[in-house]
C-alpha cells in the first residue's frame, strides 16, 4: 500500500486454528509414515501430506469443530477445498466435505513441544513416533 510517497508492507496474520488440531494425522497411529497418502500434517499455515499441500485461505470455529478453506495443489492440479473438522470424544479427527463425512483420523503426534491441556483424553493417544 502507498501513502504519500511512503511504501507500507502490511504483514497478513497466520491463520489461527485450535492448537488441538496441529500435528500429524493419519487412519491408524501405526499408519504414521510419509508415504502413506491417507496421512497429514495439519498446520496453521495448511495442510500437507504425501503428493498434497494446501495453504489456509479462511478458517473459523463453528463452535464444535473448524471449517476452513484451502488453496490446494496436488499432482499438477490446483482447486479450492472446502473442509470441517471436528475432534471426536475419542479423540480421533472426524472430516466432512460437502456435508459428507469423508473420513476418521487418529493423532499420531504433535506439533509443538508438549500436548494442548485442552484436549482431554488424547494425551494417552499420543505417539511421538511421527515427525
Amino acid at each position: 500500500m502507498r501513502l504519500g510517497g511512503l511504501e507500507i508492507l502490511i504483514s497478513a496474520p497466520a491463520l489461527a486454528i485450535d492448537a488441538a488440531y496441529l500435528g500429524f494425522w493419519a487412519l491408524s497411529p501405526e499408519g504414521c509414515n510419509a508415504d502413506d497418502r491417507n496421512s497429514f500434517r495439519l498446520t496453521s499455515k495448511g495442510i500437507s501430506g504425501r503428493e498434497l499441500e494446501c495453504e489456509t485461505k479462511q478458517a473459523s470455529s463453528d463452535g464444535s469443530g473448524w471449517r476452513m478453506r484451502l488453496w490446494c495443489g496436488s499432482e499438477g492440479s490446483e482447486y479450492f477445498l472446502d473442509v470441517r473438522w471436528q475432534l471426536m470424544p475419542n479423540g480421533r479427527l472426524h472430516e466432512t466435505q460437502k456435508g459428507k463425512a469423508f473420513g476418521s483420523m487418529a493423532f499420531t503426534s504433535w506439533l509443538g513441544p508438549t500436548v494442548p491441556v485442552s484436549v482431554p483424553g488424547i494425551a494417552s493417544a499420543r505417539s511421538d513416533g511421527c515427525g
